[in-house]
């Protein structure tokens, strides 16, 4: 009885040293990955191509603009493809699991105190040690979804920061000085970029700085030739926003107003949205944007206004917004649209403390006037020689006499000849 009891407590003996071993080498491996991870980050973070292609990518795409070098087709598939660069790197890098953080506390101890006797810089992981990050991807997170107030003081935060690696610190100045930049602080951008050129100078940040700084000046300079010259307000707010200069575009077309006749109004509200959204105002640009789809979704600006929204939903990860653009898209058949929707994966948005994300909201009166738009359209049919008014989405009244009535359109004999009319644009009609 005592030799079987010795037996079963040298086999539980046993069996917990090796589970102990065990648990202890999956620890020890989890703290190695992990600081693989936080020094790929480091570098990630130091190289930032993707990140800094995209600041450079903002002023070339919106440079061509202005110079009429580029459609604004052109500019939305370009700015959608860096978009889903910047979306999937953010997603891409993170804390490997461990199978309990509270072993790998005093685990990292142990090694830590090993590397102090020998001479080495302790070892840390991402989610324990490197209270830097979520300021920064938070202020990046602000950035891409053009918050750029909210971006700076937050980057600022991270500046403060003493012992700030040299690459690090240049990131972070060079992303601040973009923001500045886009905020109207020109002055903040330039001081920004010359501390970069003068203090780190060998950093991969430094070359774009000095792109950046160029673009700044040529822009700075095209606004006051733009704002002084004798140009129409509509052409001048329309070349300020290229030029990035959305509060100044912002002033000029409130000033225009109810002013502008019944064919500029698309393009007003539609222009009018894109300075909200470039000023932070994301939830009243995406009402904005809405009011142009379902006030004119016959005209082009309709399909610029949803292809905005799906950038929107895109940028925060929000799948209500890509949906809803999608669901316009069936109405509006947008061929750019269904691409950049094919080439951007469906990725959920950033872990964001509650009140701090960037929340954007469908009016409930706004989804019933989605909904009655991409409602099928019960196609009706009118008798030949009958005499008609015809109402289209984009506001043309056409008064004559059915001559033929197809599948997908109605031909009506009028007083400036035969119009023929694709029956997805008729709003409604009546009989004279």
């Amino acid at each position: 009885m005592k030799k079987s009891r010795i037996t079963i407590i040298s086999v539980t003996a046993a069996v917990a040293v090796i589970a102990f071993l065990f648990f202890l080498n999956h620890v020890m491996i989890s703290v190695r990955l992990n600081e693989l991870v936080a020094g790929l980050k480091d570098i990630d973070r130091a190289e930032a191509s993707i990140d800094h292609i995209g600041l450079v990518a903002t002023y070339e795409v919106h440079k061509k603009l202005f110079e009429n070098r580029i459609s604004q087709d052109g500019a939305d598939e370009i700015e959608q493809r860096i978009q889903s660069l910047r979306v999937l790197k953010e997603k891409s890098g993170g804390p490997l699991p461990s199978f309990s953080d509270i072993l790998t506390r005093p685990a990292l101890g142990v090694i830590n105190f090993n590397r102090a006797i020998l001479g080495k810089p302790p070892l840390r992981t991402p989610h324990i040690d490197d209270p830097l990050s979520p300021d920064m991807d938070l202020a990046y997170y602000y950035e891409r979804n053009m918050h750029f107030d909210r971006a700076i003081k937050l980057y600022d935060k991270a500046l403060a920061r003493p012992n700030l690696a040299s690459e690090t610190r240049a990131g972070a100045l060079l992303h601040q000085g973009y923001c500045y930049a886009l905020a109207d602080r020109e002055a903040d951008a330039r001081r920004n970029y010359m501390n970069i050129l003068e203090n780190h100078a060998r950093e991969n940040s430094a070359v774009t700085a000095a792109i950046l700084l160029r673009y700044l000046d040529g822009f700075s300079a095209a606004r006051r030739v733009i704002l002084t010259g004798n140009e129409g307000p509509f052409m001048r707010s329309q070349k300020l926003i290229n030029l990035l200069a959305y509060r100044q575009a912002l002033t000029i077309l409130e000033s225009v107003g109810n002013d502008a006749n019944a064919g500029d109004r698309a393009a007003l509200k539609y222009f009018e949205a894109r300075c909200l959204a470039g000023l932070g105002r994301t939830q009243k640009a995406a009402e904005s944007y809405l009011d142009v789809i379902t006030s004119f979704p016959a005209s082009r600006y309709a399909k610029y206004s949803n292809r905005k929204l799906f950038m929107i939903g895109s940028s925060q990860g929000n799948v209500a917004i890509t949906g809803l653009a999608a669901k316009i898209n069936s109405r509006l058949k947008d061929p750019l649209l269904e691409r950049m929707m094919e080439e951007s994966a469906p990725v959920p948005g950033p872990v964001i403390k509650p009140g701090r994300e960037i929340a954007v909201e469908i009016p409930p009166e706004m989804a019933k006037k989605i909904d009655i738009m991409t409602a099928e359209k019960k196609k009706a049919s009118f008798p030949r020689g009958a005499s008609l008014i015809v109402y289209t989405d984009d506001g043309n009244i056409f008064k004559g006499k059915v001559i033929e009535d197809g599948q997908d359109q109605l031909s009506l004999d009028t007083s400036i000849g035969v119009i023929k009319v694709k029956k997805d644009r008729i709003s409604r009609t009546a009989y004279k």
